[in-house]
């Protein structure tokens, strides 16, 4: 008997663990008027590199708010396909480490505003 309710008691804690796990992270209200004055700040940048640059900053911040750790990439990895399309999101990582790593990357104005899209849209599912 008293194994018996050992293995009960085991098994609701490993229920409560498991439904810590999957529970739906969100923004607070505090960290949600913080991202939009940072995005709202991101609109009076001219330079379509620097613009993905801190789009993606403000993007690994979100993730942050929420309890993701790690590089963008891990935070990537963990937040998987909450997100909407995971696949546009690593492109325009990928595309932020190439102005950050490859001197000379020229980056166009359409190729910003996709970027910032993309990253305004994985931050927009996030709230």
């Amino acid at each position: 008997m008293q194994i018996f309710i050992i293995l009960i008691f085991l098994a609701l804690i490993l229920l409560a663990f498991v439904a810590l796990k999957l529970r739906k992270r969100v923004l607070s209200h505090e960290d949600k008027k913080k991202i939009v004055k940072m995005w709202k700040s991101l609109n009076s940048i001219n330079d379509p590199a620097l613009r993905i640059l801190e789009a993606d900053s403000i993007f690994d911040k979100a993730l942050g708010m929420l309890g993701y750790t790690g590089s963008v990439a891990d935070k990537l990895k963990a937040v998987g396909p909450r997100i909407g399309n995971v696949n546009a999101v690593w492109s325009v990582h990928k595309m932020r480490n190439r102005i950050a790593h490859e001197p000379g990357t020229s980056i166009s104005e359409a190729e910003a505003k996709r970027a910032v899209s993309v990253f305004k849209n994985a931050i927009d599912h996030l709230s």
